[in-house]
């Protein structure tokens, strides 16, 4: 047999060939007609609908006040949540500003210090000053490097 007459082979599900069956045979309930569709209110948040709530009025008017409450106190819980999680941020942010600040500041006196060598004539302390410097700043890039790379 020629490769364009080979016949191709079934592919096979469980060991058993698959095969397109229509929905409507495998389902043991038919599909639902428009008329039998039931219609729902989603509502999104802490509480009920107001036809809901008027329902539940109507059954006892203390669930609607029981209802208001536990809303009430998840709100001020989801209010307490937030402002800690914003102190959290805002003590990170200034920690990294603190970090920013103090590698300048080294950056500087390192520098003027080699300046100040190389000005009395102690070269080879100016030379270990910057390659010091190089070298801090090499691991620092390579640490942020590292960090950034690993977070992705």
């Amino acid at each position: 047999m020629s490769k364009k007459n080979k016949r191709k082979e079934l592919p096979s599900t469980m060991g058993k060939p698959a095969i397109n069956i229509p929905y409507n045979v495998i389902s043991e309930n038919p599909p639902l007609l428009p008329s039998q569709i039931i219609k729902q209110k989603i509502t999104s948040g802490p509480l009920p609908d107001a036809d809901t709530l008027e329902h539940y009025n109507r059954i006892n008017p203390e669930i609607v006040k029981t209802i208001l409450t536990m809303a009430e106190t998840e709100q001020q819980k989801a209010i307490t949540q937030e402002q800690h999680s914003f102190q959290i941020q805002h003590k990170a942010i200034n920690s990294v500003n603190l970090g920013r600040i103090l590698g300048a500041m080294c950056f500087i006196s390192i520098v003027c210090l080699a300046g100040y060598a190389l000005y009395t004539d102690k070269e080879w302390i100016a030379k270990f000053l910057l390659q010091s410097l190089l070298t801090l700043g090499l691991i620092c890039s390579a640490g942020i490097g590292y960090i950034i790379y690993k977070r992705k």
